[in-house]
């Protein structure tokens, strides 16, 4: 749909000020699923020769592409990125979703559906009652639904971008009480009288340069502010107004939020202290954890350059802290995957162990991961999209750790090495079919070529190693020729005499092939003939086998000039030719049926039911019948015939009558 969509512009005839704001779910943008052929190349190619030509006469169009994550097996969500001036997300990173979905789940997913209601009702313009025009609150709106974070600026909260906090100042309660606060870490409960105010101090000290809190069903407006206190109140100081920093805050899973400020920063700006407000009515379950630390002490970095071993590696974390960062240094390739694990043990009655986020710089496809109190939880570190080459100065991707101090961790890091397999599947397997025929063909093309000459198939250099040939080819053979042979059919020799009376007569399984492509399915056809093929060319190497224990026994005998040697070598030959060449044959023809594939899915799941094919047949058969008893009858008119007399109103349905007919008799 997005793709069909984003073609409507490459037509001349349409008018592309009619559409200025494209959002697409688990589209392929980027490049085919399957590029399975070249018109579908061209397609694409089409779509960003357009597009790179014509960027400045498209009216400010925006696309938004959002992608599922890994749980879309069907497109995978690297595709989904688009050039085009607009964004791409997956589910993982919007605020509000945070989860993956398959390719059905993300049209009817409730959090997608909200986030994306809420989206469109925002891109309305009040005025007007129509879509924005302008491009750039186009933008704003959908950025601010659909990012975590946009140019530093963090999803702050509010269901819509017009309530969203902003830079503005903020007079406070004259009745609420006021502590300053001189310890580093500390958490905040509902207080049990009047609203409270605690202030901890801003300055230049590189040793607590960042303050980091993370509150949970914090209810307030604005929670955190910066302020300069100028007055006292019995011998205590209070600031009566200050600047509200709320518009810095992020969104967290499970109605939590995140701020961290640079102290320095703060002090730089004319305050000297940064206030957290407790509401009076705020709910008991509600707590706020603040941190004050060096940057030194909490940013660590993970170097992935160097081989990571395939046991746990542990990982360094401030026990007792709230946020930890890591550099991960290296994590860029496709092909990378690492499972980390975190185990959790808390203390008290804390329901939350804290959240963990993977967040690449280069695109939005962030996961964040809650985390529960005893429990073990594992956070997959792979990439959807490798770093751009053409962008080497980018930052690398990170990890942000926020934890519970009254929790305690263990992290540890393993490379997984069937998530290596399955990103190289994922990224590179629709070329394995393409690369497959293409060598298979060059195969071909050199045993045309050669027709005197022995060119080994792929079967037969595997088997030149002697430790496959006496030890796999046994087992192998044996295995197939069992599943084929011994499971389908009760005897070899019926087997053996029904193919060998087949083959005689090659016209007939062409017949029975062609007949079941045009009323059945044709990928179908071509299964069934790549079995036939299959059992065939195990024929031939049986055959082969045979000659070769000829040959044996006459070089055992010492009779290798008798005609008998020299023909069984010249058999042994020929049957080497023929087996090479069918093998080829063969792996070309499996290649195409694995490319037929979904045609035979689709069409075993809406194929007619087999009442409805044996209506037809019987339907077929009643009418050769009910012809030849017509002719019988014209050359002998004396035989009596039953026939049913309709009066003239009544209206005659011989065809639906005997449908009902032969239905019956189909059922029975």
């Amino acid at each position: 749909g997005g793709i069909i969509a984003k073609s409507i512009f490459t037509n001349s005839s349409f008018e592309s000020n009619h559409v200025n704001t494209i959002i697409t779910l688990a589209t392929p943008h980027e490049d085919p699923i399957i590029p399975v052929d070249y018109a579908l190349r061209r397609f694409y190619s089409k779509f960003a020769t357009h597009y790179s030509s014509k960027a400045k006469n498209l009216n400010g169009l925006i696309v938004a592409s959002i992608g599922g994550g890994l749980r879309d097996f069907q497109v995978r969500s690297g595709l989904t990125h688009t050039d085009i001036d607009g964004l791409s997300v997956l589910t993982t990173d919007i605020p509000g979703v945070w989860l993956e979905t398959d390719h059905l789940c993300i049209v009817w997913c409730k959090e997608v559906v909200l986030t994306l209601v809420r989206s469109l009702f925002d891109l309305v313009d009040p005025k007007t009652r129509q879509i924005y025009v302008e491009s750039r609150k186009r933008r704003e709106t959908l950025e601010y639904h659909l990012l975590k974070a946009s140019k530093n600026k963090w999803r702050n909260g509010g269901k819509s971008i017009k309530n969203r906090p902003s830079e503005r100042k903020v007079q406070f309660d004259n009745n609420a009480r006021w502590r300053e606060v001189i310890m580093r870490q500390m958490t905040l409960r509902a207080p049990e009288g009047n609203t409270e105010y605690y202030m901890f101090q801003a300055g230049e000290n590189p040793r607590h340069n960042l303050l980091t809190a993370i509150a949970y069903y914090w209810d307030a407006e604005d929670w955190v502010f910066a302020c300069f206190p100028s007055s006292y109140k019995l011998s205590v100081r209070y600031c009566e107004s200050g600047k509200s920093l709320t518009y810095l805050t992020t969104l967290l899973p499970h109605s939590g939020k995140m701020v961290t400020l640079d102290l320095a920063k703060v002090y730089k700006s004319g305050y000297t202290h940064v206030v957290f407000v407790v509401p009076q009515r705020l709910s008991r379950k509600a707590w706020l954890d603040i941190d004050i630390y060096a940057e030194s002490e909490r940013h660590r970095k993970i170097d992935f350059t160097t081989p990571i071993p395939t046991t746990r590696v542990g990982l360094p974390i401030d026990q007792g802290s709230v946020m930890n960062v890591y550099d991960l240094v290296g994590l860029d390739k496709a092909w990378q995957s690492f499972d980390l694990t975190i185990e959790t043990s808390c203390s008290g009655e804390t329901r939350r162990a804290g959240f963990i986020w993977f967040a690449p710089p280069w695109s939005n496809e962030g996961v964040t991961e809650a985390l529960r109190r005893n429990a073990s939880r594992t956070l997959a570190l792979q990439l959807h999209r490798p770093k751009p080459k053409d962008r080497p100065t980018l930052e690398t991707p990170k990890l942000y750790f926020a934890t519970n101090p009254q929790c305690n961790y263990l992290v540890t890091l393993k490379l997984n090495i069937f998530g290596v397999f399955s990103q190289l599947l994922r990224f590179y397997g629709p070329l394995i079919p393409g690369v497959c025929a293409a060598v298979l063909l060059e195969v071909l093309r050199l045993q045309l070529n050669s027709p005197k000459d022995v060119v080994p198939s792929y079967f037969t250099t595997i088997l030149n190693i002697s430790l496959v040939r006496l030890l796999l080819l046994p087992k192998l053979l044996g295995t197939i020729l069992g599943l084929l042979v011994r499971k389908a059919v009760p005897s070899e020799m019926i087997v053996d005499f029904a193919f060998d009376a087949v083959s005689k007569f090659p016209f007939v399984v062409s017949g029975v092939l062609i007949a079941m492509a045009y009323g059945g399915c044709g990928t179908l056809a071509l299964y069934c003939g790549f079995i036939f093929h299959f059992v065939k060319m195990f024929k031939a190497y049986q055959s082969l086998l045979q000659n070769r224990v000829k040959g044996v026994t006459y070089k055992v005998l010492r009779v290798e000039r008798i005609a008998g040697a020299e023909h069984v070598g010249e058999t042994i030959s020929e049957d080497r030719k023929m087996i090479n060449f069918q093998t080829t044959i063969g792996l070309l023809w499996f290649i195409s049926c694995c490319l037929n594939t979904p045609v035979l899915m689709h069409w075993w799941k809406y194929k007619p039911s087999n009442n409805d094919v044996l209506s037809k047949l019987l339907y077929l058969a009643r009418q050769d019948s009910i012809a030849q008893q017509v002719s019988d009858d014209n050359e002998n008119p004396e035989v009596d015939i039953d026939v049913n007399v309709y009066d003239e109103g009544e209206p005659r349905n011989d065809h639906a009558d005997f449908e009902e007919e032969t239905r019956k008799e189909g059922n029975e």
